[in-house]
C-alpha cells in the first residue's frame, strides 16, 4: 500500500486560478514545502515569487506557457518560455494550440510544441 508521505512525492500544488493573491501563494509554498510535495504550478506572473518562496526547499516550479488555450503566437510562447526559464521555472507546461488541432493543423501545433521544447533544452 501507497503511503501517505510517498503519495505526497507524486502531487503538484496548483496555484493557476486567477483570483490567486499573494497569500496564497505564499501559502501554497508553505504547503509544498512541508508536505514534501512534488512541485508547486503557477501562473507566469507568480514563478518569481513561488521560487523565491521554496528555495532551498528542493522542489520546483512549474509554469504553463499559452495557458489555458494555447492560441499565443508561437513567437510568443518562445519568450513566454524563456522568460519563464530566467524567473526560475524548473519545469514547463507547453499548452497546445487547441484551435490549429481541431482545425487539423497538426504540423503548425507539432512546430509551435517544437519551437518551446527547443527554448526550454
Amino acid at each position: 500500500m501507497l503511503s501517505a508521505s510517498k503519495l505526497a512525492g507524486y502531487l503538484s500544488h496548483n496555484l493557476m486560478r486567477p483570483d490567486c493573491g499573494s497569500a496564497a501563494l505564499k501559502e501554497g509554498s508553505s504547503l509544498v514545502a512541508s508536505r514534501n510535495l512534488r512541485s508547486l504550478c503557477v501562473r507566469p506572473c507568480d514563478v518569481a515569487d513561488a521560487e523565491r518562496h521554496l528555495r532551498g526547499s528542493g522542489r520546483p516550479v512549474v509554469a504553463a506557457v499559452a495557458f489555458p488555450h494555447g492560441s499565443t503566437d508561437t513567437s510568443i510562447k518562445v519568450a513566454e518560455t524563456q522568460k519563464l526559464i530566467d524567473d526560475g521555472a524548473k519545469e514547463i507546461i507547453a499548452v497546445a494550440n487547441m484551435g490549429r488541432l481541431v482545425s487539423e493543423k497538426f504540423e503548425y501545433a507539432e512546430q509551435d510544441l517544437k519551437a518551446v521544447t527547443l527554448t526550454a533544452f
